[in-house]
């Protein structure tokens, strides 16, 4: 495989190269010689903190060149001398067709925005002005005759953000959002296993003229108020088999007046069309898993929360349930005003389909539906007289006792991943082993209102004879949760391995 790299002298190009360089084996890297843009006094100090390494680095084999002799017959000579079969590009002029159509598989740029929203100079720029935050990102695509609007490879979000921030760190960290985005897909880009999407819809263009000192200003006095709407959530969501529901689930955490979210959703292995519905969504913010083998949702939840999990907050979902718009929201709310919780739930709307109800609420059914209250605060003097589950009457006061509804829940990933994470071992009743140990080291919260819809039909794990609330399968692994309750009570954490099988697993 022949690599060639096309950047420019600005040392976040350089740090670019140097990491290509380092990764793998890079034939020859091409450098415009291009001059500082605009605020470049206060952009190249940022640069050198952020990338000291490349403060005096060159590679082995380079070529320099002056800014726009990119494109030029000699250069398009000493290109084709390396014969590439991928040309990594980042921070050159536009490539002309006479270039990028060298390598064999093709030229692989990053954009530092989401071409969905913006194209062109400065993209992280015009999210903080439009107050749009959950679009600051980057793009890997391939070059062709458009401006960044090729077939897309990944796209990502930078989880580092931080209200603190000026212009200049949102940038650079957007720019080590798409490096991270290279680096961590190199094997699959140098195998030639690069599966892309068409862009659906091209964000505005923005040329060096539109970012105007006025502009600049007024983005400069608000980026601190924008940041601070960057406390993110990672929202995780596992899917079998769940093509009729699949689509509507996603949509409504898309849908959230929270914005600032990731949402990953685990396809465990399905047969159906389920990942053939998640690929149709075209949201840079949705991250969609695949694995060759069924690991069962705690096993999933895991593999997310130890791989991929990055912020502050983690939000559970089912694949076959609905949120209503403000959940995240006002979930997040509750959180910053109390931060000694650890979780908080919601209140439930419970809907019939084609399945009866196996859940425990003091309200009637008004048709097929009925909200299900859930209790507001929960500490773990609660549970004391679950003890003895063995007991039948303790068992009976064990499924009926209300922590959350696991789908609902919005939780502190400090306090998920010092737990370990959930038992990964089993496929069942795993939320409520979860809950018991968290009240081990905190409280939990359920807010009064139901933002969450919970749907009852016959594909549902709890509704079936095999492993459902009444199955002996199901009994046998509550009545292990004795021991956890015991040492929750004693202020002892059961402290789980954040455990899942070996498989492969891919992002789609």
């Amino acid at each position: 495989m022949n690599v060639v790299v096309i950047t420019s002298n600005h040392l976040r190009h350089l740090a670019y190269a140097r990491m290509l360089c380092e990764s793998t084996n890079v034939s020859k890297v091409f450098i415009e010689e291009k001059p500082a843009g605009i605020s470049s006094g206060l952009l190249q100090l940022k640069e050198r903190q952020y990338f000291p390494q490349a403060c005096e680095w060159l590679p082995h084999n380079y070529t320099k060149c002056k800014k726009g002799e990119i494109n030029s017959n000699r250069l398009e000579e000493e290109i084709r001398q390396e014969k590439p079969d991928i040309i990594f590009v980042f921070g050159s002029s536009l490539l002309k067709e006479n270039i990028f159509s060298i390598p064999t598989i093709g030229c692989i740029n990053i954009h530092t925005g989401l071409v969905q929203y913006y194209r062109g100079v400065d993209s992280a720029f015009w999210a903080l002005y439009d107050n749009r935050p959950d679009r600051i990102g980057s793009t890997v695509h391939f070059i062709d005759k458009s401006i960044d609007a090729g077939e897309i490879i990944y796209q990502g979000r930078p989880k580092n953000l931080c209200e603190t921030d000026k212009i200049e760190d949102v940038f650079l960290k957007n720019c080590m959002c798409g490096f991270e985005l290279v680096t961590n897909n190199l094997d699959n880009l140098l195998t030639k296993e690069i599966k892309t999407r068409k862009l659906s819809s091209r964000g505005k263009l923005y040329q060096i003229k539109d970012k105007t000192p006025e502009k600049i200003t007024e983005v400069s006095n608000k980026v601190g108020e924008v940041l601070s709407q960057t406390q993110s959530i990672d929202v995780l969501m596992s899917a079998y088999n769940a093509e009729d529901t699949i689509e509507k689930a996603v949509q409504s955490v898309l849908d959230q007046t929270y914005r600032n979210f990731n949402l990953y959703v685990f396809d465990d292995c399905s047969t159906d069309s389920t990942l053939q519905t998640l690929k149709k969504f075209d949201d840079p913010r949705l991250i969609v898993l695949h694995s060759d083998t069924n690991m069962g949702t705690y096993a999933s939840k895991n593999y997310m929360l130890k791989n991929h999990c990055k912020s502050e907050y983690i939000a559970l979902h089912d694949a076959d349930d609905t949120s209503e718009p403000q959940r995240l929201e006002k979930q997040v709310r509750h959180l910053q005003k109390y931060p000694e919780v650890a979780c908080v739930g919601t209140s439930v709307n419970e809907i019939v389909v084609d399945s009866v109800s196996h859940t425990v609420s003091e309200d009637d059914f008004t048709g097929d539906t009925r909200e299900n209250i859930y209790p507001s605060r929960l500490v773990k003097e609660d549970i004391h007289g679950l003890v003895n589950l063995a007991k039948d009457d303790v068992y009976d006061r064990y499924l009926k006792f209300k922590f959350c509804k696991n789908g609902s829940v919005l939780i502190n990933r400090r306090a998920l991943e010092y737990l370990g994470g959930w038992d990964g071992q089993t496929k069942i009743a795993a939320d409520t082993d979860l809950f018991i140990r968290i009240l081990s080291i905190s409280t939990i919260h359920n807010l009064a209102t139901p933002l969450y819809n919970r749907y009852f039909h016959k594909k549902s794990l709890t509704a079936s004879k095999e492993f459902g609330i009444g199955s002996d399968f199901r009994k046998q692994y509550n009545l292990g949760r004795s021991n956890v309750i015991k040492r929750t009570l004693q202020g002892d954490p059961v402290i789980r391995d954040m455990w899942y099988p070996k498989a492969n697993i891919c992002v789609v």
